[in-house]
């Protein structure tokens, strides 16, 4: 889980241009976005899902294709990450 947030806040700006993009949009738009990355052994991303709240599908579509594009360490065996990314406009 550690190798995993790390690798996932490493890619923190892409992630919240994402959000920025669509907040110019709608100024209101919030709330978190569950997602749950399946990661091959050579830590190449073999799947991203996402369960956006409907207000939040552009956002999470995007982030899907961020998330997709990580590379996390080798391991000895494919794995599961998950995490919920939370969207607040307050700076």
């Amino acid at each position: 889980a550690a190798v995993a947030r790390r690798v996932i806040l490493a890619r923190t700006g892409v992630i919240r241009a994402c959000y920025q993009k669509e907040l110019a949009r709608d100024a209101t738009l919030a709330g978190a976005i569950p997602f749950a990355l399946a990661i091959k052994p050579g830590g190449e991303v073999a799947t991203v899902t996402a369960q956006p709240p409907a207000a939040l599908v552009a956002t999470g579509d995007c982030v899907r294709r961020q998330l997709a594009r990580l590379r996390f360490p080798a391991a000895k065996a494919a794995w599961t990450a998950t995490t919920a990314i939370a969207f607040d406009p307050a700076p």
